[in-house]
């Protein structure tokens, strides 16, 4: 740019350009960064701080169709707490045929989990439950299998810490659900463990102990992010 010009211009004529400039500068600054207008992208452009209930519920019927993965910021970036908004929209999607040979009939399975009793307690949106620890492992079982805690590996290790520590079976072992015919035990009990995420996996930040080669559907897309929605929906 040509800046001998300015030196033909009269001080008033500079003084304005000048007020100009501070003010479009000013304005500027009170723009959005990128990364927030990225956010907003995710949620229909609409500012986290004015999302009512009814534009919640419209992003969560929008994530409700069809096979749709977590967001990518939720499963790489937020710790598994962050990610239980999105445990209702996972419950909804159809798994079945990840087990075709699963048994249909006979209702005697169940799913569960075991706690670690330090931590925080939390809620299990979906499925109504409240857990009183973090989980570390999601199993499947029928029988007495949840409470056998003679575990192999990392999650015998944290099973045997927990009881050298004092902790009994019954603060460690908690059934998310039964009453489940095998099909729906295996289901619930991959779609836990998607969203909570285990710590061998590398595209999800878990808090579990389970192996992260762990069945999952191939999804057809990816939610939106629901920034904030009403704090008692479940």
């Amino acid at each position: 740019m040509d800046l001998s010009i300015f030196k033909t211009l009269p001080t008033d004529a500079l003084i304005s350009i000048r007020d100009a400039v501070m003010q479009e500068l000013d304005r500027r600054h009170t723009i959005r960064s990128p990364k927030k207008l990225r956010n907003l992208a995710h949620t229909d452009r609409l500012p986290p701080t004015k999302l009512t209930p009814d534009d919640y519920q419209r992003l969560y019927e929008k994530n409700s169709q069809g096979l749709l993965a977590l967001p990518t910021h939720y499963a790489v970036r937020k710790n598994f707490i962050a990610r239980l908004k999105y445990l209702p929209i996972i419950l909804t999607q159809d798994w079945h045929a990840l087990f075709p040979g699963a048994d249909t009939l006979s209702r005697n399975s169940y799913v569960y989990a075991h706690l670690d009793p330090r931590e925080k307690p939390i809620h299990l949106r979906g499925l109504d439950i409240d857990l009183k620890g973090h989980p570390f492992y999601i199993g499947k079982g029928s029988g007495n299998r949840a409470w056998d805690l003679k575990r192999n590996e990392g999650h015998g290790k944290h099973l045997r810490s927990l009881l050298h520590d004092g902790f009994e079976s019954f603060q460690i072992v908690t059934i998310v659900q039964d009453n489940l015919t095998e099909l729906e035990a295996l289901t619930l009990e991959a779609k836990l463990i998607y969203v909570l995420g285990s710590i061998y996996s590398e595209d999800i930040q878990g808090c579990l102990l389970n192996l992260a080669d762990h069945m999952r559907p191939t999804f057809t897309g990816t939610m939106k992010i629901m920034q904030k929605g009403p704090k008692n929906k479940r």
